[in-house]
Protein backbone atom coordinates (compact mmCIF):
# COMPACT_ATOMS: atom_id res chain seq x y z
CA UNK A 1 0.00 0.00 0.00
CA UNK A 2 1.16 3.52 -0.69
CA UNK A 3 0.24 7.00 0.53
CA UNK A 4 1.68 10.34 -0.52
CA UNK A 5 1.79 13.84 0.96
CA UNK A 6 2.80 16.80 -1.19
CA UNK A 7 3.54 20.08 0.54
CA UNK A 8 5.08 23.51 0.20
CA UNK A 9 6.49 25.84 2.83
CA UNK A 10 8.22 29.19 2.92
CA UNK A 11 12.01 28.83 2.79
CA UNK A 12 13.11 32.47 2.80
CA UNK A 13 13.50 35.12 0.12
CA UNK A 14 15.95 36.12 -2.58
CA UNK A 15 16.77 39.84 -2.73
CA UNK A 16 18.57 41.54 -5.59
CA UNK A 17 19.37 45.15 -6.49
CA UNK A 18 17.43 46.55 -9.46
CA UNK A 19 18.26 50.02 -10.63
CA UNK A 20 18.04 52.32 -7.59
CA UNK A 21 15.92 49.89 -5.59
CA UNK A 22 15.77 46.25 -4.77
CA UNK A 23 13.38 43.42 -5.44
CA UNK A 24 12.67 40.41 -3.29
CA UNK A 25 11.17 37.11 -4.36
CA UNK A 26 9.82 34.56 -1.87
CA UNK A 27 11.34 31.09 -2.05
CA UNK A 28 9.36 27.94 -1.31
CA UNK A 29 10.52 24.44 -0.51
CA UNK A 30 8.42 21.62 -1.92
CA UNK A 31 8.19 18.28 -0.19
CA UNK A 32 7.04 14.86 -1.27
CA UNK A 33 6.66 12.41 1.60
CA UNK A 34 5.70 8.85 0.62
CA UNK A 35 4.75 5.92 2.85
CA UNK A 36 5.18 2.47 1.31
CA UNK A 37 3.98 -0.67 3.06
CA UNK A 38 5.49 -4.04 2.17
CA UNK A 39 4.87 -7.43 3.75
CA UNK A 40 7.70 -6.84 6.26
CA UNK A 41 8.20 -3.07 6.65
CA UNK A 42 6.54 0.33 6.45
CA UNK A 43 8.93 2.85 4.86
CA UNK A 44 8.69 6.63 4.92
CA UNK A 45 10.60 8.39 2.18
CA UNK A 46 11.28 11.99 1.19
CA UNK A 47 11.91 12.72 -2.49
CA UNK A 48 15.35 14.15 -3.30
CA UNK A 49 15.63 16.63 -6.16
CA UNK A 50 13.47 19.19 -7.91
CA UNK A 51 11.14 16.92 -9.88
CA UNK A 52 8.09 15.64 -8.03
CA UNK A 53 6.50 12.34 -8.97
CA UNK A 54 2.81 11.66 -8.43
CA UNK A 55 2.33 8.03 -7.40
CA UNK A 56 -0.82 5.86 -7.49
CA UNK A 57 -2.16 6.07 -3.92
CA UNK A 58 -3.18 2.63 -2.63
CA UNK A 59 -1.61 1.23 -5.80
CA UNK A 60 1.63 -0.51 -6.63
CA UNK A 61 4.98 1.05 -7.52
CA UNK A 62 8.25 -0.43 -8.70
CA UNK A 63 11.26 0.46 -6.58
CA UNK A 64 14.68 -0.79 -5.63
CA UNK A 65 17.36 0.11 -3.11
CA UNK A 66 20.54 1.88 -4.23
CA UNK A 67 22.81 2.28 -1.21
CA UNK A 68 21.01 4.51 1.30
CA UNK A 69 18.39 5.66 -1.24
CA UNK A 70 15.32 4.04 -2.80
CA UNK A 71 14.72 4.55 -6.52
CA UNK A 72 11.12 4.63 -7.73
CA UNK A 73 10.25 4.16 -11.40
CA UNK A 74 7.36 6.28 -12.65
CA UNK A 75 4.89 5.34 -15.40
CA UNK A 76 7.44 6.40 -18.08
CA UNK A 77 10.22 4.37 -16.39
CA UNK A 78 12.00 7.56 -15.24
CA UNK A 79 13.89 7.28 -11.95
CA UNK A 80 13.05 9.32 -8.83
CA UNK A 81 15.34 9.23 -5.79
CA UNK A 82 13.97 9.05 -2.25
CA UNK A 83 15.82 9.28 1.06
CA UNK A 84 14.61 7.09 3.94
CA UNK A 85 13.18 9.11 6.83
CA UNK A 86 11.61 6.21 8.74
CA UNK A 87 11.34 2.41 8.83
CA UNK A 88 8.90 0.42 10.96
CA UNK A 89 8.85 -3.38 11.15
CA UNK A 90 5.38 -4.87 10.68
Amino acid sequence: MLSQGLGSEAAGAYASPMGRGAIAVPLYRRSNIVTVETADYRYQWAEVGRKLVILPVNGEVRFYRDGKFFIVLDMEKKKHKFAVIGITAR
